[in-house]
């Protein structure tokens, strides 16, 4: 679709028929003015042998030389539309990783939490060129990376990732997804996928709708579940591992992986969902996950483009051709006149 920006300098094009015109009527007035000196048949002569046609050339020239300026100036545009897709667009993944006191616990190698800071570094040794974040939770969440494409900063963080985080105890899933969601305010033109790792001991069932709207606004929910079902005491602290918690009668506690609740937030889609539990992380699939269309939906951006610069280059280009060609009728003129 083809539109003018400044529609007001359109109105000048009216005055063309008016300048034709006053032209018009000052080549007569001029004519009439030659004939009335001299001889009559004499000086028709010479007038017609002068450039009457090249001077109507050169009017035409200088008005179409007008009406392209005034084109210019009110510079018609051309509004395009482009179809993108998430898989198009530049990809942001928030890691919201769990640091509640279950996280401590060792049926994975070293610990949950250190598998989990372990997995978070080997994704981003491959996501290379993307932004990246990642939110704290346990009983409350904060941010603790704001998006960033500088992976080597965001390496250090995850590397002081440790329990003493987790302020107050329990594991908010609700406010680690909403806190995430956050993240992507002002990133409106990118894919957006958050990434949940936890061993999903969680009592509270309130994260469901949160986690439904997040799908809805177009972002892609994964979920990492570390631990194993049988479970593992949890140390009291990361420096005494021989001392467990224990409940109020004294029983050492045995935290094990809940993996209803991930299976959950990942919308009980199978192939949003990683368990690798002792085993390596299958990062190829986590990344053609995180890289793939499915689900994706089509966006349609609309883009202006200025044309301005072709009306003024056709102007410049009929002004040089009017100069070459009374250049031209100049010199022919001269040389003819040295031959008589």
């Amino acid at each position: 679709m083809v539109f003018f920006e400044e529609m007001a300098y359109l109105n000048l094009l009216w005055c063309i028929p008016i300048v034709v015109t006053a032209f018009l009527l000052y080549f007569r007035w001029q004519r009439k003015k030659q004939l009335s000196f001299g001889n009559p048949e004499v000086t028709h002569s010479l007038i017609s042998r002068s450039s009457g046609p090249f001077r109507i050339f050169k009017t035409s020239i200088r008005m179409l030389v007008l009406v392209c300026l005034i084109l210019a100036m009110a510079n018609p545009r051309m509004r395009s539309k482009t179809r993108a897709s998430n898989g198009d667009r530049p990809k942001n993944l928030v890691f919201a990783i769990d640091v509640s006191n279950s996280m401590r616990a060792e049926d994975v190698f070293p610990s949950r939490l250190q598998k989990a800071k372990s997995i978070t570094m080997e994704i981003l040794d491959k996501f290379n060129g993307e932004s990246v974040g990642i939110v704290l939770f346990a009983g409350q969440a904060f941010p603790y990376l704001p998006l960033t494409a500088d992976h080597h900063y965001a390496v250090d963080a995850i590397r002081g990732i440790s329990i003493d985080h987790g302020m107050r105890q329990g594991t908010s899933f609700k406010q680690a997804l909403e806190l995430s969601g956050l993240l992507f305010d002002g990133e409106s033109a990118s894919s957006k996928t958050i990434c949940v790792i936890s061993d999903g001991e969680s009592h509270s069932r309130d994260f469901k709708r949160t986690a439904d709207s997040l799908r809805r606004s177009g972002v892609k929910l994964l979920s990492i579940a570390l631990g194993s079902v049988k479970g593992a005491p949890i140390p009291v602290s990361s420096a005494d591992r021989s001392l467990f918690k224990k409940d109020k009668k004294g029983r050492v506690i045995i935290s094990g992986l809940n993996p209803k609740s991930l299976k959950q937030i990942a919308g009980n889609d199978p192939e949003h969902f990683f368990a690798p539990g002792s085993n390596p992380f299958k990062l190829d699939q986590f990344l053609d996950v995180v890289y793939s269309d499915k689900g994706r939906h089509h966006v349609i951006s609309e883009q202006d483009r200025d044309y301005y610069t072709f009306f003024l280059w056709v102007a410049l280009g009929m002004m040089l051709l009017e100069t070459l060609i009374t250049a031209y009728k100049g010199y022919a003129q001269r040389t003819l006149n040295r031959t008589r």
